[in-house]
């Protein structure tokens, strides 16, 4: 799992104002300031996990993630903000956000929703976020802290008005200082949920248009942030991280897990490339797959009370639910009947 460069670059930015030296961030960083000015360059999770860990340390505030997202001048990623400056509606720049959330962080996946009423994003954490949680609490909650508030900040600096959320859940801890969280989304706040996810009231945005929209510029921009994303995959030493964001993010939206030909297409490569990069890591489709369902799996039953084990075997993608019951207790050792009991 990584961060791309000039995301960590704007956080330090932002901590230099705190009266934290660049050269100082760069040494807990481990990086020079001459990579740190290298296009595509990707930042591991644990170095900018133990960047968050020291800025709070230094800094006595322990919601960075937040504060950076409010600051006036701070864009998360240009190439994202360029393709939703140039889309159809706001409705269609939220989608977009969501969609190309890897140029950003390979930690999540963020998963754009709508009903009748409303629209909402949620976070759906990688394998690895959740295997170190523990490790990781810090990261785990700045990164959240920096997706949720540039949600809300986005409304006033792109669309020019003011759009406060119905509910916002989270599934880390009620922090010490929660002051900022009420007056940043004047909502009703749940910590310490089963998943992160900020809601909202789609007739706010539902009408409007975007009078900047020209197809040829928006299709280009479109080219140009599918290329970033092939050529940050060349330069990402954990492509098997991409390919599981990939897969989690048509999960995410419902849709059956998908196979090979959909996710490599998706990434714009072609099947043969794709199986390259992850025989580099000794992994194969077929078994990236298979952890992703397991994990999936148990998150499904931990959070839901009522198990469809047909429904489940489903969106798994399993041909019927004896398959998936035969799966899961080669995973977890029992059917998952008794691992419920």
């Amino acid at each position: 799992m990584d961060y791309s460069v000039s995301f960590v670059r704007d956080y330090c930015q932002f901590l230099n104002g705190l009266g934290i030296s660049n050269k100082e961030l760069y040494n807990v960083l481990n990086v020079s300031a001459i990579k740190m000015n290298i296009p595509f360059l990707r930042i591991k999770a644990e170095n900018v996990n133990t960047l968050f860990n020291y800025a709070i340390h230094k800094s006595g505030e322990i919601n960075t993630g937040l504060k950076l997202a409010c600051e006036s001048w701070y864009v998360p990623d240009k190439v994202i903000y360029m393709m939703m400056w140039n889309s159809r509606s706001p409705l269609e720049a939220m989608r977009i956000a969501c969609k190309y959330l890897k140029l950003i962080t390979t930690t999540f996946a963020a998963i754009f929703s709508e009903d009748d009423a409303h629209f909402s994003i949620e976070f759906i954490e990688s394998t690895q976020w959740s295997k170190n949680k523990s490790k990781w609490s810090t990261l785990i909650k700045t990164t959240l802290d920096v997706a949720f508030s540039t949600i809300q900040n986005t409304f006033p600096k792109m669309f020019n008005k003011e759009v406060y959320p119905i509910e916002v859940r989270m599934t880390f801890d009620k922090p010490a200082d929660d002051e900022l969280y009420y007056t940043l989304f004047r909502c009703p706040l749940y910590f310490n949920e089963t998943k992160n996810i900020i809601v909202y009231d789609k007739t706010v945005l539902q009408k409007d248009k975007n009078s900047y929209y020209d197809k040829k510029t928006f299709d280009n921009i479109i080219r140009y942030a599918d290329d970033l994303i092939r050529q940050q995959i060349t330069r990402t030493e954990e492509f098997s991280v991409i390919v599981e964001n990939e897969i989690l993010s048509v999960v995410g939206k419902g849709d059956p897990f998908p196979n090979i030909q959909q996710v490599s297409k998706n990434l714009g490569m072609s099947i043969r490339s794709f199986q390259r990069k992850l025989e580099q890591e000794k992994l194969n489709y077929k078994d990236l797959l298979d952890v992703v369902r397991k994990d999936f799996a148990l998150h499904f039953i931990n959070k839901e009370q009522n198990l469809n084990v047909n429904e489940l075997a489903y969106a798994l993608g399993f041909s019927d639910s004896s398959s998936f019951i035969k799966a899961f207790k080669r995973w977890y050792g029992v059917t998952p009947g008794k691992f419920l009991a």
